[in-house]
């Protein structure tokens, strides 16, 4: 208790001497002002001084104003005149400068100068000459200026006298006087309230008598200090007030609880009546040390007389009616600091009575106890006073502070298990002081007591759900969450329709943020509550999104429905995960519907009423409108659930036309793109997890989807949309994904309808390639085309027939296409580009599955049938570039038709035809690049050519794809090597006739094709000199370690090659041709001396080195009679 009114005594000297200071700065500050606005009235004119010749003669007449004075003869300029003197004993002020006869001369009088007593009269002077110039009388409205006199002797400058100094500290008032004023009250109160302990505890005085002697000392205390003698000590008899009141306020309360001696209801009045006397006397007396001697007062006697028992209806309706009392006071007479120790001494006690008494009985009392400050506070700021002038601003932030202690017993509430199985008082109780913060902010400020109230709402449902969730709550705890959203979105409205509200500026703004995020309290309640069953929470979920969803539409609050639209997915997704089941899927399927078409919808309407207009740009929000049909798709995935086809399709349906709704409002074509795609893929999925029994409506769903898409895409066409083309074409392309899912479910029970329904998708496609003029589509269906006609097939019949009939609609609409397109889209070598991809799938597709059905023998009539079917677009090709057209059509189509001829023949063979058609269709575009000059030409060829090299020469494993051949030489081998081979030396041959060139291309493959056929032909000598001596069925190499004859034999068979190399080198005037002719030699002369020859004895040996010495000189004079006799040029 010292150490408390050591510190009050402190605070209230440090305030005496802050006020006494402001005190003497105001004066000082309106003594100051008063000075200046007597300095601004503007200064009498003096009257002017005789002239010289005035004080001997008759004064001239004056000169009429309109009369102009005769200018001064410039000849004879007279010194500038000085001002005289216009008081004695003062210098002479230099004369300002003449500007002018209407110049005005403003000129600055001291007060001091102002107060001086008038001048005496100038002395009479000598006449002018009659030669000097006599100046002109100044007419009257003129300003007056000083005439110039003999300078006399300048007088001691006059000094401006010292500024008094400053008073100093009134240290002896402050503490002889208020300080041990304030103490001795103080000092009697705790006087009074001892002695009344000790009585008590020593039985002296009963409890009538103690109340007696207590009134008796308040009231003598009160009426002694307003008599005549007590009030010419001021100071004094304040403090004597004060505890006399606080004497008072101290008997009243001990009657009530600790003598019982007077009810609740009397005990009241009379508290009441003694803090209105002494707010009275406060005011009365302008005194802080009476308000604050009583705040004391009043606040230690429940302490100081405490009996240990709860009486909360006592001891906080005493508080109140001090709270009230010293507001009043505080606010009447301008002293914030009562009201801040009153919040603080208040909260104290809420506190303390928290801790001690407060248990699950008491929360009802403890929520009224909570709610009763905050309301007294507010009461208080707003009805002494609407926004007065000069109002201090520690009144509202005191006031704005009250609202702290009922939000912390809030959390105090959710954070404690055994006061959370009460959320509805805790919420009930949460949600009145959330709203009356919200009103006040309206109301009266400031802003971000809104935005205090929402961050609380938040920790508060954060804790209660973390920590002390009750299974009772459900459900109707939904409805506090409605509620609290349906507060912090409707304060905003209020905002704009109430008039006279405050705007909810900076942090106040940030509280409508509180209701979008209480929808992820959505996802929790779904995980936690035992009988969610039902659609309870899916309904409140999408409840709370339309209301965000209104708010968004009206302010244009993109950010309040990206969060909301995230937490109701997210509530969505978690019930449906727990309580999916096969009973609740078409409640879950029309929740997602439902929550889907308003997260599609609510972005594609704002600007209707709305405060501020919504961002501009694409409305991405849109898209989360299609989350939900990741839900669907998780609820038909699953097997356990297994919804009926019916109910899945209508889902996806109204999803995918939501969006395409969506879409067509805002023109975000890939919205409805993502819907339809989407729809496809969802239903892909439910094929692979339905039973066969469903899947009837799949193909025919397939085939809605795809026409919704292109009917949005018609749409919006017709409404100048360029983005709608990929919402078609991306649905169509989903379609065939859809429809590979149920070819792998039930490929046979629906067949029928999957080629019609194929067949239309890829119509589709290739119409709106032709709407659209972007023939890309028809590419993207000859790769789709390809996906779906290579995974049918098998090898029954059956099925060999199945992969026929889906791959022949596709092969005939994309051979159609180049061929009825308009003579300009005719020229795109896209479609053209399309179909010979088509030609390709169907003849890989077309192959297997005559085969199964027994048509190898005639196999080579495919590749033909397919060359014949691809004439006409040749002559169509041709008469477009006749026309002046691309020839890329041209040299496609006729690379289509070079490639199933060339493919025919090796086709019969059983071994390697893939490579000789490869090596034949290079050779043949070589041939066809001679008469269209096409670069593209060239450029598959080459990457034949080096396919076809890479396979045979840097491919070991092709020698173990087939079998060794019974046959020497003449086998596999020699056709798959010499074959292609010769068509490198083709078209060696075919493009040297083409003589000098610059493409660099063609450069290229003229060396390149050569050497290639070269390393061809190497390779299969070694190879059938292997073949020839290895046993088994694979082949073997031996370059080495073989035996003698079959090393002789690799040996002669590559200086053969080598002789031959060096001849044709010679013959077609081939440098390097010569160069690796005699490289293979010097490798094989080293072979036989260090290999072949050691292995040799007697007439063998001779033989060898004989026949090596002839072969080398044979080459020698071919080298010096064929090539070094030529010069250089050989």
């Amino acid at each position: 208790m010292l150490y408390l009114l050591i510190a009050v005594a402190g605070a209230w000297i440090a305030w005496e001497a802050l006020m006494r200071r402001e005190r003497a700065i105001l004066e000082r500050l309106g003594a100051l002002e008063a000075e200046v606005a007597r300095l601004r009235r503007p200064l009498p004119p003096p009257a002017a001084a005789p002239s010289p010749a005035a004080s001997a003669a008759t004064p001239s007449p004056a000169v009429p104003a309109a009369t102009p004075s005769p200018a001064v003869p410039a000849a004879t300029p007279s010194p500038a005149p000085r001002a005289a003197a216009p008081f004695p004993g003062l210098p002479a002020a230099p004369a300002p400068k003449v500007r002018g006869l209407d110049d005005t001369v403003e000129v600055e009088v001291p007060a001091w100068i102002r107060e001086l007593p008038p001048p005496p009269a100038a002395p009479a002077q000598a006449p002018v000459p009659a030669s000097a110039p006599v100046p002109s009388p100044v007419p009257a409205a003129a300003p007056v200026q000083a005439r110039a006199q003999a300078p006399g002797p300048v007088p001691a400058p006059v000094r401006n006298p010292a500024p008094a100094p400053a008073p100093g500290f009134d240290w002896e008032g402050l503490v002889g006087v208020r300080l041990f004023s304030f103490v001795a009250g103080v000092a009697l109160l705790v006087a009074a309230i001892a002695f009344l302990r000790y009585s008590i505890e020593h039985g002296w005085l009963s409890p009538p008598v103690r109340m007696a002697i207590g009134i008796g000392v308040g009231l003598g205390l009160l009426v002694g200090c307003e008599t005549r003698w007590a009030r010419a000590y001021r100071v004094t008899s304040e403090a004597l007030g004060a505890a006399g009141a606080a004497t008072l306020f101290a008997t009243f309360y001990a009657a009530s609880t600790l003598w019982e001696l007077l009810p609740a209801a009397a005990a009241f009045p009379l508290m009441a009546l003694t803090a209105a006397a002494a707010v009275g006397l406060a005011i009365r007396r302008d005194s802080v040390a009476v308000a604050l001697l009583g705040l004391l007062g009043a606040f230690a006697t429940p302490v100081l007389l405490a009996s240990g028992q709860d009486h909360p209806a006592t001891l906080f309706g005493y508080l109140a009616l001090l709270n009230v009392g010293l507001g009043w006071a505080a606010h009447r007479r301008g002293w914030p600091f009562l009201g801040a120790l009153s919040l603080v001494l208040t909260a104290g006690y809420q506190l303390g009575w928290v801790i001690r008494f407060l248990d699950e009985s008491k929360l009802g009392t403890g929520s009224a106890i909570f709610l009763l400050f905050p309301v007294l506070g507010f009461g208080t700021v707003i009805l002494t006073g609407r926004d007065r002038e000069g109002q201090p601003p520690l009144f509202r932030l005191v006031a704005a502070l009250s609202a702290v202690p009922p939000l912390l017993f809030a959390l105090t509430l959710a954070l404690e298990p055994a006061y959370g199985r009460h959320p509805g008082l805790m919420f009930g109780f949460l949600l009145l002081v959330a709203a009356g913060l919200a009103v006040m902010a309206l109301a009266r400020g400031p802003a971000w007591l809104h935005a205090l109230g929402a961050g609380a709402v938040l920790a508060v449902w954060a804790a209660w759900i973390s920590v002390s969730w009750q299974p009772g709550a459900w459900p109707w705890i939904l409805g506090f969450v409605l509620a609290f959203q349906a507060l912090y979105l409707a304060a905003p409205l209020a905002e704009v329709r109430i008039p006279g509200t405050r705007p909810l500026a900076g942090s106040g703004r940030l509280a409508v943020f509180a209701a979008p995020l209480l929808g992820f309290v959505y996802p929790a309640l779904a995980a936690l509550a035992p009988g969610g069953g039902d659609l309870l929470l899916p309904a409140a979920a999408l409840a709370g999104l339309a209301l965000c969803g209104a708010h968004a539409l009206r302010f244009s609050e993109g950010w309040v429905w990206r969060i909301a639209a995230v937490g109701a997915v997210a509530g969505l997704a978690a019930w449906t995960g727990r309580y999916g089941a096969a009973d609740t899927a078409p409640g879950a399927l029309g929740a997602c519907v439902a929550t889907g078409l308003v997260l599609l919808g609510v972005p594609a309407l704002p600007g209707r009423g709305a405060v501020r207009a919504w961002p501009a740009g694409p409305r991405l929000e849109g898209f989360l409108g299609l989350a939900p049909l990741l839900i669907v798709l998780a609820i038909a995935a699953d097997g356990h659930i297994q919804p009926g086809p019916g109910l899945v399709v209508a889902s996806l349906a109204l999803l995918a036309a939501g969006a395409a709704a969506a879409s067509l409002r805002t023109g975000l074509g890939a919205l409805a793109a993502g819907g339809f795609l989407g729809a496809q893929l969802v239903l892909g999925a439910w094929i692979c997890f339905a039973p066969p029994a469903h899947l009837g409506i799949a193909p025919w769903a397939a085939l809605g989807f795809g026409a919704g898409a292109f009917a949005t895409f018609e749409a919006g066409r017709s409404r100048g949309d360029a983005g709608f083309p990929f919402t078609a074409g991306l649905a169509l392309l989903g379609g065939f994904a859809a429809l590979l899912c149920l070819r792998e479910v039930a490929p046979a029970a629906f067949l029928p309808a999957q080629v019609l329904v194929q067949a239309l998708l890829a119509a589709g496609l290739l119409v709106l390639a032709r709407r659209t003029g972007a023939q890309g589509w028809s590419v993207a269906l000859a790769a789709a085309g390809a996906v779906v006609m290579l995974g049918w097939g098998g090898p029954t019949r059956a099925q060999a027939w199945q992969a026929l009939a889906v791959a022949a609609p596709f092969y005939l609409l994309q051979a159609l296409n180049p061929l009825l397109l308009e003579r300009e889209a005719g020229r795109d070598r896209l479609p053209w580009i399309a179909f010979a991809l088509a030609s390709a799938v169907f003849f890989l597709a077309a192959r297997p599955a005559l085969g199964t059905l027994g048509c190898e023998g005639a196999i080579g009539l495919l590749p033909l049938a397919q060359a014949a079917l691809t004439a006409p677009h040749v002559l169509r090709a041709r008469a477009l570039a006749r026309d002046g057209g691309s020839r890329t059509p041209l040299a496609l189509a006729a690379a289509v038709v070079l490639a199933f001829v060339t493919v025919a023949i090796p086709l019969q063979l059983d071994r390697e035809w893939i490579t000789l058609g490869w090596a034949l269709l290079a050779a043949a575009l070589v041939w066809l690049h001679r008469r269209v000059p096409h670069r593209g030409l060239l450029l598959w060829a080459a990457a034949l050519y080096a396919a076809v090299f890479v396979r045979l020469a840097l491919n070991p494993a092709v020698l173990t794809y087939h079998p060794r051949a019974e046959i020497l030489v003449f086998n596999w081998y020699l056709y798959t090597y010499l074959v292609p081979a010769l068509c490198c030396f083709a078209g060696a041959w075919l493009l040297a006739r083409d003589g000098e060139t610059p493409d660099r291309l063609l450069r290229i493959l003229r060396g390149a094709l050569p050497a290639g056929g070269a390393v061809l032909l190497f390779l299969l000598l070694n190879i059938e000199i292997a073949d020839a001596f290895s046993a088994g069925g694979a082949l073997a190499f031996n370059l080495t370690g073989g035996t003698l004859a079959e090393g002789l034999a690799t040996t002669i068979g590559w200086g053969v090659y080598a002789i031959v190399a060096l001849g044709a080198g010679v013959v077609l005037r081939s440098r390097a041709t010569r160069i690796s002719a005699i490289a293979l030699l010097t490798v094989t002369v080293l072979k036989a001396f260090l290999v072949d020859l050691s292995n040799l004895r007697g007439l063998y040996q001779a033989a060898s080195f004989l026949g090596l010495a002839v072969c080398l000189a044979g080459v020698a004079v071919i080298l010096q009679r064929f090539v070094l006799r030529g010069g250089p040029e050989a």
